[in-house]
């Protein structure tokens, strides 16, 4: 189930199977096999063909798949494709609210501020992004544990 074509001509409740730990896996398989029929039909199931395509392009033809948002286009865009864009989740906003940066509650915005800050390198972009999710993940929880946080000093929404 690695590859574009296993995905779109598998049995949709295999898919389900598969994705079922991740929650919501009957939506999800769903719009999997959406995804990879479009790369089977487009780009005969090969991603190769993908990257050579203009990122901007690409980005709106993900976005008319359905079930693709825009965190899930630059996840794909950044983590299956190469491509410089930086990815915008819930950790990022949770993170920035409570470090008080206001840059913009737009997507797009959030977006965009990032990709000025850090550059076009796909390294960059990937390693902040996972920083950022590590870090909420593990200290700025929902109930974060400010105590071991690295920028506590410096955070407003420090909690004693």
């Amino acid at each position: 189930m690695l590859s574009p074509m296993a995905l779109a001509r598998a049995r949709l409740s295999t898919v389900e199977r598969i994705v079922r730990p991740s929650g919501f896996y009957r939506q999800k398989a769903r719009h999997i096999r959406g995804l990879a029929k479009h790369v089977v039909e487009k780009y005969e199931g090969d991603i190769a063909g993908m990257r050579d395509r203009p990122m901007s392009e690409l980005r709106e033809e993900l976005l008319e798949i359905p079930g693709i948002g825009p965190e899930t286009a630059d996840s794909i865009l950044l983590y299956a494709l190469d491509k410089p864009s930086f990815v915008v989740d819930a950790y990022t906003y949770r993170l920035l609210d409570r470090l008080g940066m206001r840059i913009g509650e737009d997507y797009d915005d959030v977006k965009t501020t990032f990709e000025k800050a850090l550059g076009r390198r796909v390294e960059a972009l990937a390693d902040m992004h996972a920083l950022i999710v590590m870090h909420c993940k593990r200290v700025c929880t929902k109930v974060s544990r400010c105590g071991e946080c690295c920028v506590s000093e410096r955070c407003p929404s420090k909690r004693e």
